[in-house]
């Protein structure tokens, strides 16, 4: 009997073992892929959320760098504004110089031109249209700025309520909502808060590279050709020579020695003109301003402050000048008392025939500090400070000595005579203005400011003498004139004259002020009695002294001090030639160590010029940047800020061998302070804060 067995086949479970594989393998494939889609859309998620944030942040930065730049023209309106009655104020009963400083710049901040706040009363909010108009946000983005409670302003102070030292402004609750095209968003919330600085006389408002168009250390020349600057200018000097034409537009001067305009050259700072302009924004600060040669004009506009530490004279024919706005001549801050400096009298000198003077649109005109007669006798080798600070020649007129004083032999005073001079002799009993309204002063004699009289004849005195001064020509001219030794009782006499003879003053200031303020030489301490021209009289203000110690010590030890050093990291170190470019490979940026001429050739991605020595800037070329210049600057052209200021990536802009970046030979942009402590010195970067910063 056969028995039988079944093969058995295993070809068909090895395929489906492999099928089995197969299946396993591509559902494991699909899981990593899915694991690493799900990574990598959460990763570029990340990437695109940090983005997004970066973007709001930056946003938000824009906010705080416009609160920064209005912080710091407030506290240089401030700052001057509490300088110009410091030094007479500090004395009195209860003055604290903190609280006028700081409410001062608490109103600076609150002005609606500045853009920061809105509303009255002592109750603000943010003015978040304007702020939100500061930000930068590329193309398809959006940027919402809001703010909880309407943006309410906190102003934090010290003392009572209705005496308040003011110590922060806070714009509290900013909210910024930033959604890009990919429809990513993020929300900042967080105060800006602006701390009010402590107040130092020796404090400066530093300057920024970033506001100024031209550094020139030793001067600014523009010659025959119309030209034009737009932005901050610090020049050693500044001269506009032989028809050269110059306008000033946007921007601060800042002047460290004097202006000179000549031979039928023009200045012209073009300001805003509108009849309802309240708000200064540009200043002009220089040792002098002189108009020599026929012809010259120097003009400031409604907007435009200026400070001068010595005179402005207008020396030549036909020279124009037209102040508007608001003019200080400081002098050296002591005028009005004995050893007032020559070099720092400012007043205004009128030496020329046919000078036109409008002073019409002042809104204020203070003048610290006085004219100078300069004698021809030998008896006197150094100038008279005379006791006025606007002068013109006839001026003198004032020190005449009146005829009921004088002898027989000058029947009138100027006296003219052919023959031998007439004898001089002063009656010290007589009095010098008998008809005067005032009777106090209808009883003054020459002794009440001349002195009593000392060796040496009745001529002379204990404050002076009476001397006579004869023409060469024939018939000759005399005239006798009180000469003041003594510069308090020069001030005494000619504010005494102003009050007895207003009618003979008025015609000189009636020439000048349509209506307006004069302030001349006073006491020690204040830069002089304040005078109003008004309706053809001139009166007398009590309680209007203004200090001139302050703008003084403003321009000795930051308006009038170079920026160079503090721009250019070391001068020494630039021992040849440097190009550097942007990462698209445009140049954007030179630096020599010799004179540089920037002409046609230049290519219009050029911003910046450092050069140790001297700059040109052609005819006919138009430079868009920033020049700084170890010599002089001379411009034949036209310099203006550009449409779009980048300073990182000009700071970053690198050598083609990458060797030296732009920011190696740039300071740091700050001020050294002068005679302070680095406490001093304001770094608004400081001031300038975030606070209750949050992300959401």
């Amino acid at each position: 009997m056969k028995t039988f067995f079944l093969k058995k086949e295993n070809s068909g479970a090895a395929l489906f073992t492999v099928i089995l594989a197969i299946l396993f393998i591509t559902v494991l494939g699909a899981a990593l892929l899915s694991t690493s889609y799900l990574g990598f859309a959460v990763t570029a998620a990340q990437k695109n959320g940090q983005r997004n944030f970066y973007d709001a942040a930056s946003a938000m930065d824009d906010v705080r760098a416009y609160v920064h730049g209005q912080a710091s023209d407030a506290l240089a309106s401030a700052y001057t504004e509490t300088l110009k009655k410091y030094t007479a104020a500090k004395s009195a009963e209860g003055y604290d110089a903190q609280a006028d400083f700081s409410r001062k710049f608490v109103a600076a901040l609150e002005d609606p031109d500045c853009g920061l706040m809105r509303g009255g009363g002592g109750t603000y909010h943010a003015d978040l249209s304007t702020l939100a108009s500061q930000i930068q946000k590329a193309e398809g983005d959006t940027a919402v700025l809001t703010a909880a409670d309407d943006g309410a302003v906190t102003l934090r102070h010290t003392g009572s309520d209705t005496a308040p030292i003011y110590t922060a402004v806070s714009l509290t609750g900013l909210s910024l909502r930033y959604t890009d095209t990919k429809g990513y968003q993020s929300v900042i919330i967080s105060d800006i808060t602006i701390h009010v600085p402590a107040f130092h006389i020796t404090a400066s408002v530093p300057h920024s590279l970033k506001a100024f168009s031209i550094v020139a250390n030793h001067g600014l020349t523009v010659p025959a050709v119309n030209a034009s600057v737009s932005g901050n200018v610090y020049a050693g000097s500044v001269s506009v020579t032989r028809g050269g034409s110059v306008t000033l537009l946007d921007g601060d001067l800042l002047c460290g020695g004097g202006i000179v305009v000549e031979d039928g050259g023009k200045l012209t700072f073009q300001g805003d003109s509108s009849a309802n302009i309240t708000k200064i924004i540009h200043d002009i600060w220089a040792g002098g301003i002189s108009l020599t040669g026929d012809g010259s004009s120097f003009k400031t506009g409604d907007d435009t402050r200026t400070y001068i530490q010595n005179d402005l004279s207008v020396l030549g024919s036909a020279d124009s000048v037209s102040l508007r706005g608001e003019y200080t001549g400081f002098g050296g801050g002591t005028a009005g008392t004995t050893g007032a400096d020559e070099a720092r009298s400012s007043a205004i000198l009128i030496g020329g025939k046919r000078a036109a003077l409008d002073f019409s649109g002042l809104r204020r005109l203070t003048l610290a500090g006085v004219s100078f007669v300069n004698p021809t006798t030998a008896d006197v080798t150094l100038p008279i400070p005379m006791g006025q600070s606007v002068a013109v020649k006839s001026d003198q007129l004032a020190y005449l000595v009146p005829v009921s004083c004088l002898g027989s032999a000058y029947p009138t005073n100027p006296y003219a005579y052919t023959d031998a001079a007439p004898a001089l002799k002063v009656y010290t009993d007589t009095a010098l203005w008998p008809d005067a309204a005032d009777a106090a002063l209808s009883t003054k004699t020459v002794t009440d400011y001349l002195g009593q009289p000392v060796s040496g004849g009745s001529l002379h005195f204990a404050n002076g003498w009476v001397e006579a001064r004869c023409s060469s020509g024939t018939p000759h001219i005399a005239c006798a004139f009180f000469v003041f030794t003594n510069q308090s009782a020069a001030n005494a006499y000619f504010r005494d004259y102003c009050r007895a003879n207003p009618q003979n003053i008025s015609q000189y200031l009636g020439y000048y002020l349509a209506e307006g303020r004069l302030l001349l030489p006073g006491s020690t301490n204040t830069a002089g009695v304040t005078y109003s021209y008004s309706n053809n009289t001139l009166t007398t203000n009590d309680g209007g002294a203004v200090s001139a110690a302050g703008p003084a010590a403003l321009y000795a030890g930051s308006k009038g001090i170079s920026p160079y050093p503090d721009f250019v990291r070391d001068p020494a170190s630039v021992n040849g030639s440097y190009s550097f470019y942007s990462p698209g490979g445009e140049l954007v940026a030179l630096v020599t160590n010799g004179d540089f001429i920037c002409g046609g050739t230049a290519p219009s991605s050029l911003r910046v010029i450092v050069s140790t020595g001297n700059v040109e800037i052609a005819t006919g070329t138009n430079f868009s940047g920033v020049i700084i210049a170890g010599g002089s600057v001379t411009v034949r052209g036209t310099v203006s800020k550009p449409d779009t200021v980048d300073w990182q990536s000009w700071l970053d802009a690198e050598t083609k061998d990458g060797r030296h970046r732009l920011s190696d030979f740039l300071g740091s942009g700050g001020t050294k302070d002068s005679g302070g402590s680095d406490s001093d010195s304001w770094d608004l970067d400081r001031f300038v804060v975030y606070e209750n910063w949050k992300r959401n």
